[in-house]
């Protein structure tokens, strides 16, 4: 798996950071963005939400909540 926002450029990086204060310090913490408990140990349901997990730093629970799915 990779480290979410791994794929973004430095700006991309420090505005999100910018944007969303401790963003960064929660990934490099192997938390979640959203509710900042430990990622790996919620799991994934599936590769497609490991990939979101990727892009954006969410767990799993918080997919579920955002995107509204079980």
């Amino acid at each position: 798996m990779k480290t979410p926002l791994s794929n973004k450029s430095p700006e991309m990086v420090k505005t999100l950071e910018e944007m969303f204060p401790g963003t960064i310090a929660n990934i490099r913490a192997g938390k979640c963005v959203n509710c900042e408990k430990q990622v790996m140990s919620l799991g994934f349901r599936n590769l497609l939400s490991e990939k979101e997990y990727e892009i954006s730093g969410i767990c799993q629970p918080c997919q579920d909540e955002i995107f509204g799915t079980d």
